[in-house]
């Protein structure tokens, strides 16, 4: 039986043996592989440093000759290495295959050797071209102010600080340099950007510095050099209002930026106190109410009177006027809010009722009025302290309020007359009697004795007899808790208990007690207390 032969063909379909390979066709297969992978690699490698030194030749049309041809050699000289790495390779590749199979170690050796050689060649022409490049110094009047990256954005950082320099000082304003360049090998980190170039040039201006500015509605106010002490000052202006209210800020629009600012609005951190709390004088207008007095006017709004009429020529009295006054308002006012609840009082209402069986001058309370109150939650607002709005934003009815009930007559009340038509001889009032001032109760009638005492309205007699001082006296009570009073009568006609219509005949004119002639002593009592006899009489 024939024996299988382990193996693969070759080209013409004969098996070989692996083990019966020559030493010298191992030397010649390992020649072969060392040189296709070297020229592979130089292939690739080939492309790639000079697509990129073209790529940096026209992108950087606008940097100077020398600074690209720094840049190219740098690009040719990684390109240089790897050529010679490819080279390298496949020397190697021939001197070391024939030994492949004996000296491997040696070889594999040699090629981390060869290559950390060419990464450390690479790694130096990276950084040197990463970290370093073509930089233009520029000097004026012989002082070097920096590095720039062309004439062209020197020149355009020169016209741009002179339109914002113009604008920020008010008044046309331009830079004139006699300008020198050079160009060097510099760190790139030294290299001006066109912002830091601008920011160079302004420090040349010495009517312009960089410092913290409190603007006030877009408006530069003062300027402090030392970075936060503004914003430290606005900051406890607030906090100090903040203990009272639930917010606070400013009534204009504050803001504290760090800029470039004319010299002439710095101020120390000092006089900074002065500007915050200083007050401004200004003219409103406002209307005087019917029967305003000219000095509670003026005081209230902290003038004279005269001052008032100097601010308002054409005016001569103020009432019911719009007037201009001069008021003072701080400079930075502070506007703040806040939660309250209080309680309001809820008045109560009256409401009336008729009595058929009362007089047209009487009343009665029929059920006593009392006040409620409601609990109230409002978003008040305040400008320096003072309320300015108040928005209600809950309303509770804790007590409603009672109404009141009051019931008033409708009958008619009855009249009174004269009791006599003599001389009125004495007046009701004080008066002087006897040496001495008094009050006089009543009104005297004079007349002759025996004279007809009449009653004054309709009523009942009460009291009949003497009285200290009134002699001879009858007293009639009336309707509606009024009652007359008769004295100095020669004589009653009366007892008590009778009923008398008004105008009866009831006693007659005398002068009996204390009396400085004929007369009859009229009173009338209203719930026990005197008046005036003439607001009653027809």
């Amino acid at each position: 039986m024939a024996q299988g032969v382990l193996g693969r063909k070759n080209l013409n379909g004969q098996f070989i043996n692996p083990a019966a390979r020559s030493v010298s066709d191992a030397l010649r297969a390992g020649r072969y592989q060392a040189w296709a992978r070297a020229r592979t690699m130089a292939f690739n490698r080939s492309f790639v440093y000079p697509a990129a030194a073209f790529r940096l030749w026209v992108v950087s049309a606008s940097e100077p000759v020398l600074y690209k041809l720094w840049r190219l050699c740098a690009a040719l000289a990684g390109f240089l290495l790897i050529i010679a790495n490819s080279v390298a390779l496949y020397v190697s590749g021939l001197a070391f295959g024939a030994r492949a199979r004996t000296q491997s170690v040696r070889a594999a050796a040699f090629k981390r050797a060869q290559s950390a050689l060419v990464l450390a060649g690479l790694s130096v022409v990276v950084f040197t071209y990463g970290f370093y490049g073509m930089g233009l110094e520029v000097f004026i009047d012989g002082e070097s102010l920096g590095y720039v990256n062309s004439q062209e954005q020197f020149e355009r950082a020169v016209t741009s600080v002179s339109a914002q320099a113009s604008e920020i000082l008010n008044v046309p304003f331009s830079i004139s340099t006699n300008a020198t360049f050079r160009y060097s090998l510099v760190s790139r980190s030294k290299v001006f950007n066109g912002r830091e170039v601008e920011n160079m040039l302004f420090s040349r201006i010495p009517e312009l510095k960089t410092m913290d500015v409190l603007m006030i509605d877009g408006e530069a106010v003062a300027g402090v050099e030392q970075r936060g002490i503004i914003s430290e000052k606005l900051d406890a202006m607030l906090t100090e209002h903040l203990l009272n209210y639930d917010s606070v800020g400013f009534a204009a629009d504050v803001s504290v930026v760090r800029r470039i600012a004319p010299v002439s609005i710095e101020i120390t951190a000092d006089g900074l106190d002065g500007i915050l709390y200083s007050e401004l004088n200004q003219a409103v207008t406002v209307f005087a109410e019917e029967g305003a007095d000219v000095e509670e006017f003026a005081m209230l709004y902290g003038m004279t009177a005269a001052r008032l009429f100097e601010m308002n020529p054409d005016i001569e009295d103020i009432s019911e006027q719009t007037l201009t006054i001069s008021h003072e308002k701080p400079l930075l006012q502070i506007i703040s809010r806040r939660e309250e609840v209080y309680t309001e009082t809820v008045y109560y209402e009256t409401e009336y009722v008729a009595d058929p069986n009362m007089y047209t001058t009487s009343t009665r309370v029929v059920t006593e009025g009392a006040d409620g109150y409601n609990t109230i939650t409002a978003d008040v607002g305040y400008t320096d302290g003072r309320e300015v709005s108040r928005d209600i934003t809950l309303v509770l009815h804790t007590v409603e309020p009672v109404t009141e009930v009051i019931a008033t007559g409708t009958m008619t009340p009855p009249t009174f007359i004269r009791p006599f038509y003599g001389k009125v001889s004495s007046n009701y009032g004080m008066r002087k009697l006897f040496g001495r001032t008094s009050m006089h109760t009543g009104v005297d009638f004079a007349g002759k004795i025996g004279s007809p005492i009449v009653a004054s309205s309709d009523g009942t007699v009460k009291f009949v007899g003497t009285k200290t001082g009134y002699g001879l006296c009858i007293i009639i009570k009336h309707a509606d808790g009024i009652e007359t009073l008769y004295g100095h009568n020669s004589s009653n006609l009366v007892k008590v208990g009778d009923k008398v219509k008004q105008g009866d005949l009831i006693a007659r004119v005398g002068n009996t007690g204390r009396s400085t002639g004929p007369h009859v002593h009229f009173e009338i009592i209203v719930n026990g207390k005197t008046v005036n006899p003439f607001n009653y009489l027809k």
